[in-house]
């Protein structure tokens, strides 16, 4: 990219010492043309370069000052085309883009507005499909990157349609033309207004003519406010708000002069220009008008050579007639008189058939009479008749609920859902017979069936007034309780779950929970201030200190709370042979020592237990007579407090409790 850019930039260079001393008009148009081919070939290059096949070639591109005619198919392999052009796009302005083809095809255009190389789906414009000619309109919007970009034209035969995603596939048939054009922004600044110009001047009156301005800005966000006067010095009058830069008039037909100038704003920043004045003289035309009214049965009319079959204002021009070189302008308003009568005729079906204007009718419909000379102007009159038959009719809904069943409507017993029809003699509009129809439906008794399930000593249980002590199916009828006042059927399936073993038994310091089944549960308290016991959520829980226990028990439908069990045996047994035990340091983090002096040869057993009486810890040690160090690990272990039992030859001498921090 940077060494094409490079490459072209030197040439221009090269080119524009060459031209120094030529004409510089010349000069200067020759090295931006050349520059733009340049630059244009190079953003090109860039792109995708797509293939096609020969046939429904492109002939001509127009959009703007583009006006490219070719003819056939280019010579290249991929049938590829590019061309340099130094039309600009202003974001924000509407630009009409027409393309025409060789023979039946479909076309579409991108142009690539963030200028990112790539030819996105949201940039494509489809032109016309099946067809050899067409025109779109395409707005370049507000946020378009401005610069030099890519206007991609491809044309594909109408066996293949052509999409968003075929800026780069290769076609069959057709040809791609890529164009080099550039965006710009909106206007800044103070505008130039330009030169004021006319086809024509002076111009015979009644004749259309068209303003616009030559060497004004040219730029999106750009507004022109045409105005008038009789003189170029003013008054002026405004003729309409900002639109456009050119105007269409129409000249005065009794002549005289008109003067004309346009004010370009810009929108951004408010700062404007007038364009020069120019005076239209208006030659004077003179017109006849001729107002004509017959009947629709003395068509066709002529006039002046011509014959007219409908309504309207008609002109005719007699060339030279006035000795100033204007025409003569002759208008004729021709009115067309139908006389019609239009109605509205409603009957039973038992006045059938029905005479109307010697017709006989017997089905509902639109007729027409013509009667001759009954109207205005002794013209034909036609009388048009909306005929229709009436057969009053009229449904209603009903919902009852089954216990209402038989129902009474107009003398009939319901006792099913359905349709049903009464005929009422005479009760309807015009005297008609009306039929009466009825969509009725019936609610069924609504039923509600639930299941419950309470523990024993949830017993009796009280439900809809009864109190319920056995498991069963039981239902109760509640009047008017469902939906539109029906009633309703409530029915329960009623079970009863056993309790859980609230009993415990008591060994030592330790009680365990009867409560065996599975699944069972278990949170043991401190009878004192009902509290749960950190971590005591076994079978069984060994007391650390006396006190009063109890253990929750569930069995998983059900919860029980044990009996309160108090334990007092908690401390120090007698040591026998084993004179001294010293347990330090208590708290620790780490490792817990125990000093013992025994007056023997023994084994020594060390256990550590949690709150929940699991086993923690554990060793066992031969030990001789006399002092002994022994130690226990508690590093891994979880911070809390712990229980440290120590056996002689496997009876317990000593129960401490001792804290992990």
């Amino acid at each position: 990219m940077k060494k094409s850019i490079a490459s072209a930039m030197s040439l221009f260079v090269f080119l524009q010492k060459k031209l120094k001393n030529c004409n510089m008009k010349q000069s200067s148009f020759f090295t931006v043309f050349v520059f733009i081919l340049l630059f244009s070939n190079v953003v090109q290059a860039q792109y995708c370069i797509p293939a096609s096949g020969g046939g429904s070639c492109i002939t001509n591109v127009t959009v703007g000052t583009i006006n490219n005619t070719t003819t056939g198919c280019p010579s290249t392999v991929n049938n590829y085309n590019t061309f340099a052009s130094p039309f600009v796009f202003y974001q924000g302005v509407s630009n009409s883009l027409s393309i025409t083809c060789s023979s039946l095809a479909n076309t579409g255009a991108w142009i690539d507005f963030n200028q990112d190389l790539v030819l996105d789906l949201s940039e494509y414009f489809p032109v016309f499909t099946n067809a050899q000619n067409g025109t779109i309109n395409i707005t370049v919007p507000g946020g378009a990157m401005t610069g030099t970009t890519l206007l991609r034209i491809r044309s594909i035969d109408t066996s293949t349609s052509i999409n968003s995603t075929d800026a780069c596939n290769t076609f069959l048939s057709g040809e791609t033309e890529d164009y080099t054009i550039t965006i710009a922004g909106p206007c800044t600044g103070n505008p130039i207004g330009g030169t004021t110009v006319a086809t024509s001047n002076p111009i015979c009156g009644g004749m259309m003519d068209t303003l616009s301005l030559v060497g004004a800005t040219v730029a999106s966000g750009l507004g022109y406010t045409w105005e008038r006067a009789n003189t170029s010095n003013g008054p002026w009058t405004i003729l309409g708000a900002p639109s456009s830069s050119s105007f269409v008039f129409f000249a005065n037909t009794n002549g005289g002069t008109r003067c004309y100038h346009c004010k370009v704003t810009c929108l951004n920043s408010g700062l404007f220009d007038y364009s020069s004045t120019i005076c239209i003289t208006s030659l004077n035309a003179p017109a006849s008008n001729t107002n004509v009214a017959i009947c629709s049965n003395q068509l066709p009319y002529t006039w002046n050579g011509q014959s007219y079959t409908t309504a309207g204002t008609y002109t005719a021009n007699f060339p030279n007639t006035n000795g100033n070189g204007c025409d003569s302008i002759a208008f004729l308003t021709l009115t067309i008189s139908s006389i019609s009568s239009i109605g509205n005729l409603i009957v039973c079906p038992n006045q059938l058939p029905y005479l109307w204007n010697g017709q006989l009718l017997t089905t509902a419909g639109t007729y027409s009479d013509t009667l001759l000379n009954a109207g205005m102007n002794g013209c034909d009159s036609i009388s048009v008749v909306n005929f229709s038959i009436h057969i009053p009719t009229q449904t209603s809904s009903l919902n009852v609920c089954q216990n209402q069943l038989p129902y009474s409507w107009n003398g009939q017993l319901l006792t099913t859902a359905g349709t049903y029809t009464d005929t009422l003699l005479n009760a309807g509009m015009n005297g008609c017979d009306s039929i009466s129809i009825l969509n009725f439906s019936i609610h069924p008794i609504s039923t509600n069936t639930g299941g419950l399930s309470v523990c024993q000593n949830q017993l009796p249980y009280l439900w809809n007034g009864q109190l319920l002590s056995t498991a069963g199916i039981y239902s109760d009828t509640l009047l008017n309780a469902s939906m539109y006042g029906c009633d309703s059927i409530s029915t329960l399936n009623f079970g009863i779950n056993p309790m859980p073993d609230s009993t415990t038994t008591l060994t030592g310091t330790t009680i365990t929970s009867n409560q065996v089944s599975t699944p069972s549960t278990y949170q043991w308290i401190d009878c004192i201030n009902n509290q749960p016991i950190n971590s005591a959520t076994a079978n069984s829980f060994t007391a650390i200190t006396n006190g009063s226990y109890a253990v929750v028990v569930s069995n998983g439908f059900c919860t029980d709370t044990s009996a309160c069990v108090s334990v007092t045996t908690v401390g120090v047994d007698n040591l026998k042979s084993i004179s001294n035990i010293h347990v330090f340091p208590n708290p620790t983090s780490s490792i817990l020592y125990i000093d013992v002096n025994s007056a023997t040869s023994q084994n020594i057993k060390l256990k550590l237990l949690d709150m929940s009486g699991r086993i923690a810890n554990q060793k066992t040690v031969k030990v001789n007579s006399g002092l002994q160090h022994l130690n226990m690990n508690m590093a891994e272990l979880p911070k809390g407090i712990y229980t440290l039992e120590v056996y002689e030859d496997g009876v317990r001498k000593l129960i401490q409790q001792v804290e992990k921090k």
